[in-house]
């Protein structure tokens, strides 16, 4: 009788200690998963914001020379802009 009593409550134990660390295991990989992918999206940010100001810059530089274009297509004569413009 004893043997049967010890024996059921072991194997209602071993039940629960297997639910609760499968539990566990559970939210640690969430949290696990949770930090990676906010770490991913910061990288994702930054690089986003790179790419930004390098398009932002490119545009400027085309900006500029688009002006320059039209300068000299107004003033075909007249260098002095063109030389400014080379300086900077």
């Amino acid at each position: 009788m004893l043997k049967k009593v010890l024996i059921i409550f072991l194997t209602i134990a071993l039940l629960f200690s297997s639910i609760s660390n499968t539990f566990a295991e559970k939210v640690y990989t969430n949290d696990v998963l949770e930090k990676y992918k906010s770490k991913k999206d910061k990288q994702m940010t930054e690089e986003q914001k790179i790419k930004e100001s390098e398009r932002k810059e490119k545009a400027k530089k085309e900006a500029i020379e688009v002006e320059e274009k039209m300068w000299r297509n107004a003033n075909p004569k007249d260098k002095t802009k063109s030389i400014l413009i080379e300086k900077e």
